[in-house]
């Protein structure tokens, strides 16, 4: 595994709030474009930085 690439969980009730819909299809859909679903890592890769990931994440969970 990438030095860089470290795994986070979310919960699929944490992806299913309304109000994060559309937060969360942006993301599947650049993760879809850049890797696929078939990503030899396993799970989802998210194309993002880990501080940018762990910021919008702590945002969507204060709001």
């Amino acid at each position: 595994m990438d030095k860089h690439v470290r795994p986070s969980i979310l919960g699929w009730g944490w992806m299913r709030q309304k109000e994060r819909d559309q937060q969360v299809h942006v993301i599947l859909d650049e993760a879809e474009e850049d890797f696929g679903f078939n990503h030899p890592m396993g799970g989802l890769t998210i194309p993002c930085e880990e501080h940018a990931f762990l910021d919008v994440t702590f945002r969507l969970q204060a709001s």
